[in-house]
């Protein structure tokens, strides 16, 4: 990043990136923010099923997906997480959207989001959700029909009374 930043510099140059964004000019913007942290393997899909078929032709390190009523981002990202013909169920998956309500986020991380990107978008929050894949990433879970990244954001606390488990 710049300079005056405080998140750790990292060499993304070798990251596999895949954009699905029906809008040509975000993923222009996301591209050359990519670019210029220097990653040279950028992959661009301007419809739910080109980006599926892009998905497995790749296999991302990161894949960028949109949400609105119109582009049904979120269908993408169950069809990633649950299909038993998914590429790769375990991909990092950022979803990109202009809702910003509170149920929005959860209802992503409920399809398995590993991170929420609400737009307008810009170079240090691309690259600040990139360190938090790098930095932090959740292990995932499988229960009942939910697959992907665990969805508690506490760590649990340690019970230290007489009665503890061990």
């Amino acid at each position: 990043m710049n300079a005056h930043s405080s998140l750790p510099a990292y060499n993304v140059q070798n990251l596999r990136v895949l954009i699905i964004d029906e809008h040509e000019h975000l993923r222009t913007v996301v591209c050359d923010v990519l670019r210029n942290l220097g990653i040279r393997n950028i992959r661009e899909a301007d419809t739910i099923e080109q980006g599926y078929r892009r998905f497995g032709d790749i296999d991302p390190d990161i894949t960028f997906i949109d949400w609105t009523p119109e582009f049904d981002g979120i269908g993408l990202l169950k069809k990633i997480r649950t299909d038993p013909d998914s590429p790769n169920q375990f991909a990092a998956v950022v979803v990109m959207t202009g809702y910003s309500e509170a149920y929005h986020v959860q209802f992503a991380r409920d399809a398995g989001m590993d991170s929420y990107l609400a737009k307008p978008v810009s170079a240090e929050t691309i690259y600040k959700h990139i360190v938090s894949l790098i930095d932090n990433r959740k292990s995932f879970v499988r229960s009942g029909g939910f697959f992907g990244p665990d969805r508690r954001r506490k760590k649990p606390q340690e019970y230290v009374g007489e009665d503890k488990r061990t």
